[in-house]
Formats: structure tokens, C-alpha cells, sequence
């Protein structure tokens, strides 16, 4: 048999129904036994146990208010004290029915008088339907006369200090309809009062929904916008069509578009925005119109410079290339006809230093020249002037201007024909003895200069 102190500790906590301690009389008591346990005898309260811990450690509730601010817990002198705070106590959540705690007041059984404001009353004894509340001083409240009268409220008043009933004015381009219980307040844009100012914001002519108009009279004409932001612009009552250009004109008028302001009258000049840095300058084309299906002609292209007035002088043409710059070249001047549809050629180029190159075709005088029978004066207007002798005929000739040519052709031979030119270089007259004979002249500097000649005799 071992000793004891060899025996292995039993600790509590491994304590089970086979450990037993022997007694006399041949019996044993089981351990478990020793230990307590815990029970609550009233019937539905709480228990103040938690529970038991290694079979003898008791573990306890602790006590807690869950109303902090109506019930108080405190220990004094071992005992732990539950303490009423009336403070806390909210009446209005107790049941009045049976506590009678005083949680309202029977304004018509429990108060005599009338309730003043400074009470939350109202001060006044009556009041009539369709009157408002207002203050009407300090401290004091009044009531309005009714509000039968259709879209009246209550407007501040700065003169009197209390507010005043009233309708709504209607001022310029607003229209205010009063109705029972509403206020319809429309904006009326048929005619402005003043200038429409529109800030930052858009005139949106919703494209999409239709065709809108900026117009004179209200009508279908004036200016219009598409969703793309192309502009057209015409009159009486035009036929919008599909838009393909940034502006597009319009309408019966023969005149399209007039430039000028007599008010600030001066010269006027349409020109391409100039090319940003280090790119060049665009092109401006001016196209006339394409014809129509049907063999169709094309619209000409007319430039025409201002009449005169009295005896003022016609304004001129100018038709002027771009200079050289520095170091570059200046632009030509070119004349093309076209045979394709965009494809143009050259027929007549000025170099800038002002020579006349005819690179295509030939140059011809298709006007009608003059026809002379008989003695009398060669003319300056036409370029070619035909003599017809109706025996020995005399003509004459009066000086041109620097640089002008003259050519004359003797076409009827009934006697001689004697051309005396007012100042002729080298010579005195011209004589035209027969058909086919001809003399091409220059005026330079004050004299006509024999350029060619062909039968004739010079003397």
C-alpha cells in the first residue's frame, strides 16, 4: 500500500460521482455531496446567481439600474440602497388613469379667463373663419379680417410693421390669375417691356422640335438656327432648305446682302480670319451656282463697281496679288476658263513684275470695228477701223493715250485714201492706195509710232 503523499492531488475542478471519502461502519461518502448548489425558492422573480464555478465558488448578479435617472443604487454599510429620484420621473409616461399624475391642463373646465401669449395662449376669445394670427405688437396676437377674397396672403409691410392682406400685381409680361385656394403666375414673352438680357445662358430654337424664327412681324422669316448651329437667313416667307453652309441667305430679295452703316459710313472689306502661327493663310473661293438638272446653264459671276452721281466718276475695279514678303515670292495674277466641272485653265497669266502671258489660245478683237466711207476722222474707240474710199478721200487722226494701239485697213479702193494723224513719228501722212493695205500704230509719248505696215505709202 502507498503512502499518502504519494498520492496524486485531486483538484476540485476533476471532482465526478466516483470520488468518495470512506467512514466508519464500512461506508463512503461521495465527495460531490460536500459541495453546494443553488436554488431560488420564490416563484417567477430573478435570480441573484449567476452560477457555480469549480464546485465551490459561487458566482453572483450584480445590480444595475436601467432608469439611471429615476432609480439610484448605492452601498452603505453592507446594504445595497435603491433610492427614487422624482426628478427623473417623466408623468407623462405614467399611467394617468389610475395614478392621476397631472400630465395635461382641461382648458375648458380647468382654466378661467382667457389664456394670455406669454401662457401659450392666444389672448383673444373668438375668431372668425378665414382669419389668420399674426402679431400685431409685442406680446400680442390679432387676427386678419377673412381671407375670402380669391389669391390673397399676407405681404410684409415695412411702413406699419405687421404684415397686410393682399393680392398679387402683376408687373410687365406676367400675367397673375387668382383662383380658389391657387396663384397661377405665367410669364407673358409676346412683347418685352425692356431689354432681354441673357447673361451666359443660350436662346435655345429647339431645332429638333421644328423650325423656330428670330422674325420682325411673327411670321415664318428672319433668321433660324438648325441643331448643327447653321444660320439662315430670309424673307418673305422662304422655304427653309437642308442646310450645308455656316450662313446661308434666303428669300425674293434681288440684293442679298448690303454692307454699310450711313450713321458710320466708310469703306468696308469682307476678308478671311488671318492663319495662326506657322500655317498659311486659307483660300477664299466665291462660286456662282451650278445649273439644275435638264441641261441647265450656270450662274454667272458679276462684279460691278458703284455708278457715279452728276458728274462724278465710276468706281473702279482692283483686282490686286499678294506682295512678296520678305524674301518670298509675289503672288500672279491668273485668268481661267474651265472645259470640266472644278478643273480650271490658265489663259491668261500677269507675272508680278506686270507681263501679260497667254499661255492658252490666241488674242483676238471681236469687236465691231469701225466702218468708214469717205473722208472723215479715225476713231479711238474701236480697235480696228475699215476705210472705204469713195475717191480721193482725206482722214485724220487724233492723238490716243500712252501705250494705246490702232489698226486700219483699207477695204474699198475708189482713189486714194491719206491718213494725216495730228502727230505722227517720222512722217507726215499715210496713204492707202489699195485693198489690203493696212498700218498698225502705237501712241508713245505724244506721237504715233508706225509698228507695222503693209502696202500703204509713208511720206
Amino acid at each position: 500500500m502507498s503512502e499518502v503523499a504519494n498520492w496524486p492531488v485531486l483538484s476540485k475542478s476533476s471532482l465526478d460521482t466516483t470520488h468518495y471519502v470512506p467512514v466508519t461502519g464500512k461506508k463512503k461518502f461521495q465527495l460531490l455531496q460536500l459541495l453546494p448548489s443553488l436554488t431560488t425558492v420564490g416563484a417567477g422573480g430573478e435570480n441573484i446567481y449567476d452560477s457555480i464555478t469549480f464546485g465551490n465558488q459561487l458566482n453572483m448578479k450584480g445590480l444595475k439600474s436601467a432608469t439611471p435617472t429615476m432609480l439610484g443604487l448605492a452601498t452603505n454599510l453592507g446594504n445595497v440602497e435603491f433610492s427614487i429620484l422624482p426628478a427623473g420621473i417623466d408623468l407623462n409616461a405614467c399611467d394617468n388613469s389610475t395614478s392621476q399624475f397631472l400630465k395635461s391642463v382641461g382648458l375648458a373646465s380647468d382654466v378661467t379667463g382667457i389664456l394670455s401669449v406669454a401662457n401659450g395662449g392666444t389672448g383673444l376669445a373668438t375668431i372668425a373663419q378665414g382669419q389668420l394670427l399674426y402679431a400685431s405688437a409685442a406680446d400680442t396676437l390679432s387676427a386678419t379680417s377673412a381671407m375670402n377674397v380669391n389669391g390673397q396672403i399676407l405681404i410684409g409691410n415695412a411702413v406699419s410693421g405687421v404684415p397686410s392682406l393682399a393680392n398679387i400685381t402683376a408687373g410687365a409680361n406676367i400675367t397673375v390669375t387668382n383662383g380658389p385656394g391657387t396663384i397661377q403666375i405665367a410669364a407673358n414673352l409676346g412683347a418685352l417691356a425692356a431689354t432681354l438680357d441673357t447673361d451666359i445662358y443660350n436662346i435655345d430654337l429647339n431645332a429638333a422640335a421644328g423650325t423656330s424664327w428670330i422674325t420682325g412681324n411673327g411670321t415664318s422669316q428672319g433668321i433660324t438656327v438648325d441643331a448643327t448651329g447653321r444660320v439662315f437667313i430670309g424673307d418673305l416667307l422662304p422655304t427653309l432648305p437642308s442646310l450645308t453652309s455656316q450662313l446661308t441667305l434666303g428669300g425674293a430679295s434681288t440684293t442679298a446682302v448690303s454692307i454699310g452703316n450711313q450713321a458710320s459710313y466708310g469703306d468696308r472689306k469682307l476678308k478671311v480670319v488671318d492663319a495662326p502661327g506657322s500655317v498659311n493663310g486659307a483660300d477664299l473661293t466665291i462660286e456662282g451656282a451650278a445649273g439644275g438638272s435638264g441641261n441647265q446653264n450656270g450662274g454667272d459671276l458679276n462684279i460691278f463697281a458703284g455708278e457715279p452721281s452728276g458728274v462724278g466718276t465710276g468706281g473702279s475695279v482692283t483686282i490686286r496679288t499678294g506682295s512678296s514678303g520678305a524674301g518670298g515670292t509675289a503672288g500672279q495674277l491668273n485668268f481661267q476658263v474651265s472645259k470640266a466641272p472644278g478643273v480650271g485653265t490658265n489663259v491668261l497669266v500677269i507675272d508680278p513684275d506686270g507681263n501679260m502671258d497667254v499661255p492658252n489660245g490666241y488674242v483676238k478683237y471681236t469687236q465691231t470695228p469701225q466702218g468708214l466711207a469717205g473722208a472723215g476722222a479715225v476713231n479711238l474707240t474701236t480697235q480696228i477701223t475699215y476705210i472705204y474710199t469713195t475717191g480721193a478721200n482725206a482722214f485724220t487722226l487724233a492723238d490716243g493715250v500712252q501705250g494705246q494701239t490702232k489698226q486700219i485697213v483699207m477695204r474699198q479702193d475708189l482713189g486714194d485714201g491719206t491718213l494725216t494723224p495730228t502727230n505722227l513719228a517720222g512722217a507726215t501722212t499715210i496713204t492707202f492706195n489699195d485693198v489690203g493695205d493696212t498700218v498698225s500704230l502705237m501712241f508713245l509719248d505724244g506721237e504715233w509710232h508706225i509698228m507695222g505696215y503693209y502696202g500703204v505709202t509713208i511720206a
